[in-house]
């Protein structure tokens, strides 16, 4: 994948070049197809503009899609603009890419789908400014992410680019990203980060490269700084996704709990989610989340939790538990417990005991698990359970 960026960065150039020799329009349409051939790959074009050496050649509609390929095109350009200083536009100096649209397509696993040129011979590198961009991927049997206004320049090295970037997206908030796209061998390393990022449900479920399951587990409603770290040598691209400083709900809907968390962090990645040092509001009262995983690489998602409460609402824990307590029972306490999402049904495994604050005397509860269920018992023969 990283390779084809490269090879993409080629292709304008060689595009541009070979425009820029011709003026006529027919002539044009004859280099157009010889090009196109070159590169294997279909190119459609609504105008050509030359401004001379000082603004250079404009091309405007420019859309490449694979050879044979009957689909939407892979890359739209609204303009690209070729300036040199030298006298050759060959070797352009600078080009400019405004209201650019890359699609993307990959398969269930996060392999790249999408046919796109193979990298070419090695040129004069020009700076490329990217203005008003977007960056769309499409994964099998997820809905298209989209992410625009995309601001950025690439500045050449030796053995490929530097990216640094800005995004002001409405979906997802304002964000800075710096990359290095490496020529030998083909390799991308991306790293960008949000002080403070959107998010919300539906847009997160969207998300490529991230199990469809994590948010089915897990719900998240607000903002929180985020760092963005991708990682492609090949097809299959590797991510990581740290979220910190949160002001958002956490929503677990296996246990119907949420919790308005303002401290700790989370680290999402493909088919694992970890959870450290969480602190919020929940239930009541004060919940806190030492660590947590949630592991969707097995055959069943398994969800492994440690919680500490303090000054709870019993008659809110009882609810979760479908029951009913008094009106100012009070509870503390620690609990840890994983559950196994089979398809026969939630499988729980846990422990824990706390007090209950009714009086002036702490009353003693225990948490416990048989079965595949959770059971809680406390004083005058309060007991709650996961069975049905």
């Amino acid at each position: 994948m990283s390779g084809a960026r490269t090879s993409l960065v080629a292709m304008l150039l060689l595009l541009a070049g070979g425009m820029a020799l011709v003026r006529p329009p027919f002539l044009r349409d004859l280099v157009l197809p010889i090009v196109a051939a070159r590169l294997g790959v279909s190119l459609r074009l609504e105008e050509a503009r030359s401004h001379g050496l000082l603004e250079g050649l404009h091309l405007h509609g420019l859309s490449v899609s694979t050879a044979g390929d009957q689909g939407e095109p892979f890359l739209k350009v609204g303009i690209l603009r070729v300036h040199s200083g030298n006298g050759s536009l060959w070797k352009p100096e600078k080009v400019i890419l405004e209201q650019a649209e890359l699609s993307l397509k990959f398969d269930s696993r996060g392999n790249l789908l999408t046919r796109l040129p193979e990298p070419g011979s090695k040129s004069a590198r020009p700076v490329i400014t990217l203005k008003d961009s977007t960056l769309r991927l499409a994964q099998e049997g997820r809905p298209e992410w989209t992410l625009k206004a995309i601001q950025g320049t690439l500045n050449p090295e030796s053995e490929g680019y530097r990216l640094n970037a800005s995004v002001s997206d409405p979906t997802w908030g304002n964000w800075t990203a710096e990359a290095r796209l490496s020529d030998s061998p083909p390799s991308l390393e991306l790293l960008a980060r949000s002080d403070l990022a959107k998010l919300r449900m539906p847009a997160l479920e969207q998300l490529p490269f991230i199990s469809p399951d994590t948010w089915r587990h897990v719900g998240l409603d607000g903002t929180a700084r985020c760092d963005l770290s991708v990682e492609i040598k090949g097809k299959k691209p590797e991510v990581s996704l740290r979220i910190s400083n949160p002001a958002l709900a956490l929503t677990v809907p296996v246990v119907g709990l949420t919790c308005q968390v303002t401290r700790g962090q989370a680290t999402i990645e493909p088919g694992l989610v970890k959870l450290q040092g969480l602190v919020g509001q929940g239930v009541g009262g004060l919940l806190s989340c030492p660590v947590a995983t949630l592991d969707f690489r097995g055959t069943w998602p398994r969800l492994e939790f440690s919680i500490a409460g303090n000054n709870l609402d019993g008659p809110s824990l009882a609810g979760l538990a479908k029951s009913r307590v008094a009106k100012n029972l009070r509870l503390n306490g620690e609990i840890g417990f994983s559950v196994v999402l089979a398809n026969t049904g939630p499988m729980f495994e846990g422990r824990g005991q706390g007090v209950i604050l009714a009086g002036p005397v702490p009353l003693p509860w225990r948490l416990s698990s048989q079965g595949g269920h959770l059971d809680w018992t406390g004083p005058l023969g309060l007991r709650f359970s996961t069975r049905r």
